[in-house]
Order: C-alpha cells, then sequence, then structure tokens
C-alpha cells in the first residue's frame, strides 16, 4: 500500500531537516522512498528559489508599498 507525506512548515522550521530523517528511517525499514520539494532542485525552481532567497531577481523595497 502506497502513502503520500506531506511536511509543512514556514522557511527555517526544518522541514528539510525532518525530511532527511524521516527518508533515512523509511528506507531502513526496506521501503520505497520517493522524496521531493517545492520549489523543485530543476533549473526553473533553482531562479525561484534563489529570488526568494534574495540572491538575484528579487524586487527592490522600492517596489513595495
Amino acid at each position: 500500500m502506497s502513502r503520500f507525506v506531506v511536511l509543512e512548515g514556514i522557511d527555517g522550521a526544518g522541514t528539510t531537516t525532518q525530511q532527511s530523517k524521516m527518508v533515512q528511517w523509511l528506507t531502513g525499514q526496506s521501503l520505497s522512498v520517493t522524496a521531493t520539494r517545492e520549489p523543485t532542485n530543476r533549473q526553473v525552481g533553482q531562479v525561484i528559489r534563489a529570488t526568494l532567497q534574495k540572491r538575484e531577481g528579487a524586487p527592490s523595497k522600492d517596489c513595495l508599498p
């Protein structure tokens, strides 16, 4: 039987850490695991993540109301 598990949390809440621990535990139980995250690790996801982390392309404070 398959399961779909979602971990939610704001940036810095530790969701990536908890995901890693869960994947490690589940694979240790001989279960098949597919781990994903949003935005994805692909090119578009990297651009979104970089923008959200204000490394590039983020709007300036002058644009905010």
